[in-house]
This record gives C-alpha cells, sequence and structure tokens, in this order.
C-alpha cells in the first residue's frame, strides 16, 4: 500500500516537472520571438514611452547582431525540442523518454558550460529542474519498460 503511493507521487512530480519544462519551453520561444523583431520592440518602447524605456531601450540596443542570431536560433530551437519532448511524454510516446534524457542532459552540459563563462543564479536554477526532470524520467522510462514487459 505504502509503494502504491510512493509510486503515485512519484508519478505526479514527473508530470509536474514535465509541465514545468513545458513553460520554460514557451518561455524560450517568446524569448526567440523577442530576438527576432528586436527592433519592432525597440520602436514600441520608444513611441509609447513605457516606463524605464530608456533602460530597456539601451539594453535592447546593445545586443549584437551577431548575438540577436544567436539568441533567436538558440531559443527557438531549445523551445521547439522542449515542446516536442512535453508533448512525446505526456502522451506516454515510448520514444520520448531516452531521447528527453539525451537531449535534456545536453541543455545541462550547455548550461554548466555557461556557468563556467559567465554565472548566474538564473542557470544554476534551470540546471536544477532540469537535473530533477532528466531523474523523474529516467524512473519513469524504466517503470514504463518494465510494466510493458510484465504484459
Amino acid at each position: 500500500m505504502e509503494i502504491e503511493r510512493k509510486q503515485v507521487l512519484l508519478h505526479k512530480a514527473f508530470f509536474a516537472t514535465v509541465i514545468v519544462n513545458g513553460c520554460i519551453a514557451v518561455a524560450d520561444l517568446f524569448a526567440g520571438l523577442f530576438f527576432l523583431f528586436q527592433q519592432r520592440i525597440t520602436a514600441i518602447i520608444y513611441f509609447y514611452h513605457y516606463p524605464f524605456s530608456s533602460t530597456i531601450q539601451s539594453v535592447i540596443m546593445s545586443i549584437s547582431a551577431q548575438n540577436q542570431a544567436m539568441g533567436m536560433v538558440y531559443f527557438f530551437s531549445h523551445g521547439i525540442v522542449k515542446i516536442i519532448l512535453v508533448w512525446g511524454l505526456l502522451t506516454n510516446r515510448l520514444w520520448a523518454y531516452p531521447l528527453a534524457i539525451v537531449l535534456l542532459s545536453g541543455f545541462s552540459l550547455y548550461q554548466i558550460y555557461d556557468l563556467f563563462v559567465h554565472f548566474s543564479w538564473f542557470t544554476v536554477l534551470l540546471l536544477i529542474v532540469n537535473i530533477i526532470t532528466i531523474t523523474f524520467i529516467s524512473r519513469e522510462y524504466l517503470q514504463i519498460k518494465t510494466m510493458r514487459k510484465i504484459v
């Protein structure tokens, strides 16, 4: 009885981490859109005189064209890949589990590299979320494989 309750809690935790990764993926897509439409956003901020508009505008203008392209590609690819993985995991597609483990591990390695280049607490938080998610995905995958062998 206690084991079943623990398994239900672990499955709910798996589901929650997948949903959190889905939210991060949507945020990544919005960040990619930001880089894509950077010039238009600057014009809108300037035109409507939003609070802190001069600060926001100076930050936006300091992003080079190369960094703009890199940011757009990185965030779009990261967001699209994660949305596909979230869909696959939430619909119990068996291929999504090992693919998610490999790709999230790759993203995590890049985040570790990024931490060495320039430290950010936000990157640490994302890295922790990825590690927790990889752990839950691995556990869920092993459980699904075991259940399929029994049936």
